[in-house]
């Protein structure tokens, strides 16, 4: 064969191995496996990412699923995802859907608002009702007896008088 017809294509019997480096133009094309490292090996469509070969990524009918321990922890397709198992969160995970909201406001209008509300409901409230008995019955007119009574002698203006 000549030179020209076969540049850019190499062709090897069994296997190739390479101690340090290979530049590639545009494409690789391994027909059965593929280990690079001691921890990375590629097999049709698995991804194989330790040497126990119980964790790996494995690409299934348009799914992407990550396995530890060779249980499904995370499943991914183009629309969307699904987490396995029980998963913990470095930080708070919030949602918010401004859908479902009404008169947004700022934090400090909304205290501002409430507290003004409380102040006129407690300005609109009637003055505390005074209820007869034995130190109001003192210090005010028209106690049970129908008496009044202006000092600490007990003594009475009107209707009998009674020291006690």
């Amino acid at each position: 064969r000549s030179i020209a017809a076969t540049t850019g294509v190499a062709t090897f019997a069994a296997s190739l191995s390479v101690v340090n480096q290979v530049n590639l133009a545009s494409s690789l094309s391994v027909r059965s496996f593929t280990k690079l490292g001691s921890y990375l090996r590629l097999n049709e469509q698995r991804l194989d990412l330790g040497t126990d070969a119980t964790t790996y990524l494995q690409y299934t009918s348009g799914t992407a699923g990550f396995y530890v321990s060779s249980t499904k922890s995370l499943t991914m397709t183009s629309s969307g995802g699904s987490l396995h198992g029980t998963w913990t969160s470095a930080a708070v995970v919030t949602t918010s859907d401004k859908r479902l909201k009404r008169a947004i406001e700022p934090l400090r209008d909304t205290v501002g608002r409430l507290q003004r509300d409380a102040m006129a409901r407690a300005s609109d409230k009637p003055s505390p009702k005074v209820v007869p008995g034995p130190i109001t019955d003192f210090h005010s007119s028209g106690g049970s007896n129908g008496s009044s009574i202006t000092g600490s002698s007990g003594s009475s203006s009107s209707g009998s008088s009674s020291n006690s």
